[in-house]
């Protein structure tokens, strides 16, 4: 699911996890192999919430991680939906995804 303004509303009232993908920019063509993976991992884990966000679109939401243009993207998260995030990894964006 993507982050806006109604989306981190529901997140941050689930209490589970959130594994949160930054990427460069949401309207990019190469996200949707990307989007098709969050999904299918969202099926076979439902215990975890799995969203993206784009910093070009949310630059002040993705700074609260610590990730800005210079960042290397995508980058993968989890959250609590409040204050902790841990970082899980940096991602490759290759004709792999």
């Amino acid at each position: 699911m993507p982050i806006n303004h109604y989306t981190l509303k529901l997140l941050k009232d689930d209490k589970r996890k959130i594994v949160l993908t930054l990427v460069e920019d949401e309207a990019d063509e190469k996200l949707e192999k990307l989007i098709k993976l969050l999904k299918a991992a969202a099926s076979a884990n439902r215990d975890l919430v799995f969203s993206y966000v784009g910093i070009k679109q949310w630059g002040g939401f993705a700074d609260t991680f610590g990730v800005n243009k210079k960042s290397k993207l995508p980058k993968m998260i989890v959250w609590d939906g409040d204050k902790e995030y841990l970082t899980v990894m940096d991602l490759e964006m290759s004709s792999n995804l």
